[in-house]
């Protein structure tokens, strides 16, 4: 009788005890990332009062709290520049940070291929800052920065190197 007593109070005092534990994992943390926004398939266009200042195709982007929109196969255009693609992007203030296949063709019909460039929609310069290739027609060069002014079509490379057709006169 004294161990079916002893087995009892022990059942009980499991049972009380296992409805004031909590059973939680005590080292979960709260992640201080937060979406602001997030959308898919998207068309973003900047305007001002008096004309459109640029349009944006991603097919993935996320907003966060700090204002930081990260994007997902972007496709930029505006007055200066035709298209001007990435695999990724961010968007801080008025720079695009463009990495991954970045491809930009310009009204002019030259075009640019690199892994990193970003863009300051402000002054409308695009900073290439890793190796690139730039051809237009039979010319191409290759080289090692870039930075292109698209308003003012001006353009300074580092360390080119490149293949330059004359036309005969």
């Amino acid at each position: 009788m004294r161990l079916e007593w002893l087995l009892l109070l022990i059942t009980v005092l499991i049972i009380l005890v296992s409805f004031n534990v909590k059973l939680e994992n005590g080292n979960s943390k709260i992640s201080d990332f937060s979406k602001e926004i997030e959308f898919t398939n998207t068309t973003l266009t900047q305007v001002d009062t008096k004309h459109l200042l640029g349009q944006a195709y991603t097919t993935y982007g996320v907003r966060d709290k700090y204002g930081v929109l990260n994007m997902r196969n972007i496709k930029y255009h505006n007055d200066n520049i035709k298209y001007l693609y990435a695999k990724s992007a961010k968007y801080i203030k008025d720079f695009i940070y463009l990495d991954n296949d970045v491809f930009m063709k310009d009204n002019q019909g030259t075009e640019y291929k690199t892994q990193h460039a970003y863009y300051n929609q402000k002054n409308q310069i695009l900073y290439i800052t890793s190796p690139f290739i730039l051809s237009r027609d039979k010319n191409i060069f290759k080289g090692k920065t870039l930075v292109y002014n698209t308003s003012l079509r001006d353009i300074s490379a580092k360390k080119i190197d490149g293949i330059f057709y004359t036309p005969k006169k």
